[in-house]
């Protein structure tokens, strides 16, 4: 039996915009047309191979209307499964088991089924035999500070293992990641296994951060519990292999700012947060965002450097959903292109957009510009080797430039942060790769063993020190890719004209 809860679109400062959600698990999110009460809806493995289900579909976040009912049949039927409508209420019946629903939720009903989408609450009941043990993998974005962990009130006959593990299926920060959880069964019979996809600091959902801990519900049932050991995106793992997930373009030499040249020793302590150059921390919500947030958050502080202006809040959405790389909330890389000279062909100019004419969504809407673009960086550069920390470069761009955009990998221990110097090497989660972007906005060398950054996060005031996190200098690779933009200022009306025409 399939239950029906509220989902959320996260916004910056914790705004939230309600609407309703079906889930099936981490694969199955289908968006309710109204959020009246509760529907029974049913999901049913009766064997191997046959399955039936009962949805309730409605819009999907960012479009006006539910799917056309006839054309969903058509794709449905080449897939094999029957389908009928009731008004709202979708009833579907295949014979291809669980992977057949599997390759159905993240190919053709992608676009309707909207998988790891906020806080869900997954049960799967089925048979099992005694000390039998299982693998449960699902799909999961640590980026966005979200996974699965074992709600042991719900649990039956059911007990952990060990830690999960994380495999990472492209290069691309902010992508999803492969979760598995390691569990054996008591004894033999029934069983219930309950997971909760959540942000683990979330736990009262009135609490810190304006969002609710989990807003979701699915039960699965099957004969036996190991048919749905397997909830994750049967597609080939893709490999990306340019640098951060980009296709690079040259970069100039950097350019001097007003703050003059580097002293003959930089400081053993620096944080633009005490200088006032830092915007409030924002909140990427479930989606795999976060190279939009440090990308926009690294421009944010140039601009308040370089203009001496107050806090300025620029548009993440603009990334996500204006690019043309293929990027979106299923992760993607370094973006100063857009705010330098890349642009899509319905914009005239290239630059960063204000949040008030494209605020964040929290999913891939369409780009529908033309937009204004008040903000324009004249070049970005890697502090070093990008695929290595160095941390006399990142440190001499931090003073010269402002914060810098980065790259980690980040695993269960960093959502879990709440404070004090942070220490845990995660860099096994990614297999040597990363998968999560955020902003240094400075050091301190006193602290720790080995000095660390002060990191600036995009999962709201809640998480970690109200938003930020002391990082030791040597873990989870953090100081990989760090990217700086030149930002001169806000040019005047008069020499808009030149590098218009230089272009």
């Amino acid at each position: 039996m399939l239950h029906i809860a509220a989902s959320q679109t996260h916004r910056k400062g914790g705004e939230i915009r309600i609407a309703c959600l079906l889930v099936l698990g981490v694969a199955l999110a289908v968006l309710l047309s109204s959020c009246s009460g509760s529907v029974p809806n049913q999901i049913l493995f009766t064997d191997s191979t046959n399955w039936q289900a009962q949805l309730v579909a409605g819009p999907y976040p960012g479009e006006s209307a539910a799917f056309e009912p006839a054309a969903l049949e058509d794709t449905l039927a080449q897939q094999g499964v029957e389908a009928s409508w009731d008004g709202p209420v979708l009833s579907l019946q295949g014979q291809g088991g669980v992977e057949q629903v599997r390759r159905l939720v993240f190919g053709d009903l992608s676009s309707l089924l909207a998988p790891l989408q906020g806080g869900t609450v997954l049960t799967l009941q089925g048979a099992v035999n005694a000390g039998q043990a299982f693998n449960f993998t699902l799909e999961s974005n640590p980026s966005s500070g979200y996974s699965w962990q074992v709600d042991p009130a719900g649990t039956r006959n059911l007990r952990q293992t060990g830690d999960p593990t994380f495999e990472a299926a492209t290069a691309r920060v902010g992508a999803p990641l492969r979760q598995t959880i390691p569990m054996a069964a008591e004894t033999g019979g029934a069983a219930v296994l309950q997971l909760v996809y959540r942000r683990p600091w979330l736990e009262d959902p009135a609490g810190p951060g304006g969002e609710p801990a989990q807003l979701r519900s699915l039960d699965l049932q099957a004969p036996t519990l190991d048919m749905l050991a397997d909830l994750s995106d049967p597609s080939p793992l893709r490999r990306v292999t340019a640098l951060d997930g980009l296709t690079s373009q040259d970069v100039p030499a950097p350019l001097g700012l007003e703050q003059g040249d580097l002293p003959p020793a930089l400081p053993a302590a620096y944080d633009w947060r005490t200088l006032g150059k830092v915007p409030p921390i924002r909140n990427q919500g479930s989606c795999g965002s976060c190279w939009a947030f440090a990308t926009v958050g690294a421009l944010e502080s140039a601009i308040m450097i370089g203009d001496g202006v107050g806090s300025i809040d620029l548009s993440e959405q603009y990334l996500v959903s204006c690019n043309q790389d293929g990027w979106g909330c299923n992760g993607g890389g370094t973006a100063h292109d857009y705010h330098w000279w890349k642009k899509m062909g319905s914009e005239s100019l290239a630059g960063a957009v204000p949040e008030a004419e494209l605020p964040y969504q929290n999913s891939d809407v369409p780009c529908s510009g033309s937009y204004t673009h008040p903000y324009q960086i004249q070049g970005w550069g890697y502090a070093g080797n990008p695929g290595t920390p160095d941390t006399q470069a990142i440190k001499q761009a931090i003073y010269k430039y402002g914060p810098v955009k980065v790259s980690m990998c980040i695993g269960n221990a960093f959502q879990a942060y709440s404070g004090g110097v942070f220490n845990k090497d995660e860099s096994s989660v990614c297999g040597g790769g990363t998968n999560h972007a955020v902003v240094l906005v400075g050091w301190d060398d006193s602290q720790g063993p080995n000095g660390v950054w002060i990191l600036r996060n995009s999962w709201g005031v809640g998480w970690g020190e109200a938003g930020y996190m002391r990082i030791d200098r040597s873990v989870s690779g953090v100081g990989r890719y760090a990217s700086y933009v030149i930002y001169q200022g806000t040019p005047k009306p008069y020499s808009v004209f030149i590098p218009l025409v230089t272009r």
